[in-house]
């Protein structure tokens, strides 16, 4: 018998080492997924509402901007300048990754001249499909906050 040992004891103790090792291991894909994930929304916007709005599903060539309140722009966290910054950006996006597709994340008290000069910088940089990210509309026609 494997299980006993040369004077006849059974063995009594369990090795965790493995156990702790996967654990770690999954731990540490968690946190890498969740780093990722959180990314793409790392900028709060409150968004208008709008009742005939679609989920939309984010791939690895899916571009998102944000553009808050001051009109400032964002790629993730990273703050982009100007229109200019903006084009810059997603052509080097649509460089590495190809036909693109760009969901554009405006503050509800944002300009509209914010969000036309994200649209532009987009086709500039050769942006063929994008979408406004919306929140849904809640029963009564107030936006839902939940």
């Amino acid at each position: 018998m494997a299980a006993s040992s040369n004077d006849g004891k059974a063995i009594t103790s369990i090795n965790i080492t493995p156990m702790v090792d996967i654990i770690l291991v999954l731990l540490i894909i968690f946190m890498v997924t969740s780093s990722a994930m959180s990314a793409a929304e790392a900028i709060e916007v409150d968004k208008p509402a709008a009742a005939t709005g679609t989920s939309s599903s984010e791939s690895s060539q899916t571009l998102v901007i944000t553009c808050d309140v001051d009109g400032s722009f964002y790629a993730g966290a990273e703050s982009l300048a100007d229109g200019a910054a903006v084009t810059s950006y997603a052509r080097s996006v649509v460089a590495e990754n190809g036909p693109t597709q760009a969901i554009i994340r405006c503050d509800r008290a944002a300009s509209v001249n914010t969000l036309v000069t994200i649209i532009d910088a987009l086709r500039l940089a050769g942006v063929k499909k994008y979408a406004i990210s919306t929140e849904p509309v809640a029963e009564a026609g107030q936006p839902n906050r939940g």
